[in-house]
């Protein structure tokens, strides 16, 4: 706090200050943002041997040694790194548990090309910091370079946890962790979280209405199959077959679901707009019951 620093000060300056309240001095001016006045008090204290002390204050005085090094033009940038590795690593060595340093320290890491240090690091700032969705990020991007696909899945189910506009990684885990898996209850949830974040998408709900449709909650998919009419979109052409192939998928769900009035309603529908589509003499024999209802429900994706 600003008065914490200002009582510091006078006591720093009368000459009273312990070699502690130095190092806290130093901290709370790189806080400011004032090098000057920061390297001046840290120098003290340096004099004062606080680079060897135990515990927090030795650990705060490395810190901002470390600091001050990443931010030092004078030095190559190599050097700079070296020099804030290996400050950054006594902080850690005297008990600092601080977020950004494990983040720093993971970037060093990742510029070396140590995998191990760079894994280690980043689960170290994850567990630091739970909410924070950057580290989960690059561990998810970590696993994913190194094939470790189960890993990557989980960090970016963690990861979803927390960063709740991330449209991305939610189609990822839709596209190739769920669907494949079969996991139709995680697919339908992830899908109306992608929703939430692009309400827009055909795609999307889509691929809600699949899960649902898998899972038997035919309300919910018929709901997601008429959000695919209300979007479909493209030319007259593709905006029509995008429809008309939401209507055949609203048919077939009533079919599944044993509903065959419905079913013949939508079927209806969709004769009407486009009485030649290929899906219709399908659709008609099961609904009379020739047939055994739509199973592979993966070839009749509307807006596909």
């Amino acid at each position: 706090a600003p008065d914490d620093l200002d009582a510091l000060l006078i006591k720093a300056e009368d000459g009273v200050a312990s070699r502690a309240e130095l190092v806290r001095l130093a901290l709370g001016y790189l806080q400011k943002g004032s090098r000057f006045d920061c390297q001046t008090w840290l120098g003290l204290a340096g004099r004062k041997g606080a680079e060897d002390a135990p515990g927090e204050e030795g650990a705060h005085y490395c810190y901002v040694k470390a600091m001050l090094a990443r931010g030092d033009e004078s030095l190559a940038p190599a050097e700079r790194q070296r020099v804030m590795k290996a400050y950054l690593e006594k902080a850690i060595s005297r008990g600092l548990e601080d977020y950004n340093t494990y983040l720093h320290m993971a970037q060093i890491s990742q510029q070396a090309q140590d995998a191990t240090s760079l894994l280690h690091y980043l689960n170290e700032a994850r567990r630091a910091w739970r909410e924070s969705p950057q580290p989960k990020a690059a561990l998810f991007q970590l696993y994913l370079q190194q094939n470790k696909l189960d890993e990557a899945k989980a960090m970016a189910e963690e990861w979803m946890m927390v960063d709740e506009n991330n449209l991305d990684t939610r189609v990822w885990l839709i596209e190739n962790v769920y669907r494949g898996a079969r996991d139709w209850a995680k697919m339908a949830d992830m899908a109306l979280q992608a929703i939430y974040v692009q309400p827009f998408d055909i795609k999307l709900h889509n691929y809600r209405a699949f899960a649902c449709r898998k899972l038997k909650q035919w309300d919910e998919a018929v709901f997601e199959y008429n959000m695919v009419r209300k979007l479909a979109a493209g030319t007259a052409e593709e905006a029509l077959a995008t429809d008309v192939g939401a209507l055949l998928d609203i048919c077939a769900t009533w079919i599944n679901a044993g509903d065959k009035a419905k079913a013949r309603a939508a079927l209806d529908e969709a004769k009407q707009l486009d009485p030649k589509n290929a899906r219709i003499a399908t659709l008609e024999q099961e609904l009379n019951g020739e047939d055994s209802p739509e199973e592979d429900y993966d070839g009749h994706e509307s807006g596909h």
